[in-house]
């Protein structure tokens, strides 16, 4: 094989190498929430069904936000493990939704995870029942503790 040939293979196969590791890279950078949060929701016992990036909402934490009925109850579940998404007030943040292997009364249940740039800000689960008031539960909530509040 001549000079000429082995440079031309050798500049191809550095070129492929380089395009494989920042595809790789970029996998793992546009991944790295949903990688995030399924280790977190596997710390506290939760196996994960489905969802993340597909299912994500960018959301501003603005005063109004925060103050909802809803909001107070999401941010008072996360608290108990050690989060405060009020922290990030005026910030862009993105909530991804995942439907949990668990199954409440008749459902699957759900996480919720709020992340701020790569950081997680609040996390918490919560119930999509039929006519069963909407609850949220700390992460490290035992799974019979909420069955039993469901019912």
């Amino acid at each position: 094989m001549s000079r000429k040939t082995r440079k031309k293979y050798s500049t191809i196969i550095i070129v492929f190498i380089l395009l494989s590791v920042e595809f790789i890279t970029y996998l793992f950078i546009s991944n790295y929430p949903n990688i995030q949060a399924k280790k977190l929701l596997n710390k506290y016992g939760w196996d994960v069904l489905s969802g993340g990036k597909s299912n994500e909402e960018a959301v501003i934490l603005n005063d109004e936000y925060l103050k909802r009925e809803i909001s107070v109850m999401q941010i008072s579940a996360a608290s108990e493990i050690g989060f405060n998404p009020t922290n990030y007030e005026g910030k862009t943040i993105v909530k991804y939704y995942y439907t949990l292997k668990q199954i409440g009364k008749n459902d699957q249940l759900r996480a919720e995870i709020w992340m701020y740039k790569r950081e997680i800000i609040s996390a918490y689960i919560l119930h999509a029942e039929n006519n069963v008031r909407i609850r949220f539960w700390s992460l490290d909530t035992p799974y019979k503790k909420i069955l039993s509040e469901i019912e």
